[in-house]
């Protein structure tokens, strides 16, 4: 494979790839050298990786016909071969590509028809090809294929101690609902797609929580809002300080009207001694 079709395959360009794979020379290259895997912003693979020409295709938006040419018709070995120093087959890259198609599916059998044992193969991290699915954004239709293939590696745990769902739990749609509650009654459908709420619902609470605390402290509350029996201490304090407040605003108010009415007393030439003397004679 020449640099003019690893750049092709870099920058998507498939006529070119198609065109180039016709090509003899090109196929002996195909099934001899081995390269370095793409690093992409967005992709995980494991730095200087050394892979085959199959890799690189799957890293890609690669269309099937390609994939179909390469493992085989140009080298049937190449589902087999297996990556350095990561130990990743083709089905790793595979299940690890972000896009959405259809196609990533359909290649995805392709590959299990090619090496049925691949979806039981090992990483050097121990990863099966559903721990590497989940932890990377897969759909559920990818990751639904890869455990009906191989139930076991629901249950299975990496050289980190993390299951597949755990592993859900790092990712950042795992907190769409309807992607997380497809995915618990894949992975966890021995216990009637229940078993992973026990892992959620504590960090579901928190959030909840933290939530009903905003809005608890919130204007309505302190205006006598519509749940009183649920105030935060934050706002009982508020409560009691503006209390405070208006007591003593009471009784400055009560101390000033006192003191008003005995100055317009003086002021009409009556004392406080004489005002008394009026009232008792009267």
């Amino acid at each position: 494979m020449g640099n003019g079709l690893r750049k092709a395959i870099s920058e998507e360009n498939w006529n070119f790839v198609r065109c180039q794979l016709q090509e003899n020379s090109v196929q002996n290259r195909v099934r001899t050298k081995q390269y370095k895997a793409f690093h992409n912003d967005h992709d995980e693979t494991p730095a200087e990786d050394t892979v085959n020409a199959l890799h690189l295709v799957l890293q890609k938006r690669v269309p099937i016909d390609i994939v179909q040419t390469i493992a085989m018709e140009i080298d049937p070995d190449a589902p087999d071969f297996v990556s350095y120093p990561s130990q990743e087959l083709p089905i790793h890259f595979a299940v690890r590509n972000h896009s959405r198609s259809t196609e990533r599916r359909i290649i995805l059998e392709l590959l299990l028809v090619l090496k049925a044992d691949s979806v039981e193969a090992l990483t050097s991290s121990g990863k099966t090809p559903l721990h590497v699915a989940c932890e990377s954004r897969a759909s559920v239709e990818i990751i639904e294929l890869l455990h009906s293939r191989f139930p076991t590696a629901s249950d299975m745990q990496d050289n980190s101690q993390q299951t597949p769902w755990k592993l859900l739990m790092t990712n950042t749609k795992f907190w769409n609902f309807f992607y997380r509650r497809r995915l618990r009654r894949i992975l966890h459908d021995d216990d009637g797609g229940g078993g992973g709420d026990d892992d959620v619902r504590p960090l579901w609470r928190r959030r909840r929580e933290e939530a009903d605390g905003n809005f608890l402290n919130g204007r309505r509350i302190r205006r006598g809002g519509i749940y009183p029996r649920r105030r935060t201490a934050a706002v009982a304090v508020d409560e009691n300080e503006t209390g405070q407040l208006h007591s003593a605003r009471d009784q400055s108010d009560s101390d000033r009207k006192g003191s008003d009415s005995s100055e317009s007393d003086e002021e009409n030439g009556l004392c406080v001694l004489c005002w008394t003397g009026q009232a008792n004679h009267v």
